[in-house]
C-alpha cells in the first residue's frame, strides 16, 4: 500500500496557494523509466498551474515552499516585485 498525503499551503516567498500530492489523489500519471517510477509525488502552483514531479514525498514538499524554483510566473511575479520596490528606494533617494 502505498503513502498517502495531500494538502494545500500558502507559499510565503509568493503568497500562492501550493498543493502537494500523491499521483493517484492528483489525477496524473506517475511517470516510469524502465519500470522504475520517477514521479510519485507532484506539486501544483493553483494560480499559475504549473505542476511539478518529485520522486519522494520530502523532495515534494522542499519545493512546495518555494514555487519560484519550478513556477515560471511565480518566479516572474517575485522578480516584478522586486524591481517595483527597487526603483520605489532609488526615487525616494
Amino acid at each position: 500500500m502505498s503513502e498517502r498525503y495531500y494538502r494545500t499551503t500558502r507559499a510565503r516567498e509568493t503568497g500562492t496557494q501550493v498543493t502537494t500530492g500523491h499521483a493517484d489523489d492528483m489525477g496524473l500519471d506517475r511517470g516510469e523509466y524502465n519500470g522504475v517510477e520517477l514521479t510519485r509525488w507532484y506539486n501544483l502552483c493553483e494560480v499559475h498551474g504549473c505542476i511539478v514531479g518529485h520522486q519522494t514525498l520530502a523532495l515534494a514538499k522542499s519545493f512546495a515552499a518555494a514555487p519560484t524554483e519550478w513556477c515560471e510566473d511565480c518566479r516572474y511575479a517575485v522578480e516584478v516585485r522586486y524591481v517595483a520596490e527597487v526603483r520605489a528606494e532609488l526615487e525616494q533617494s
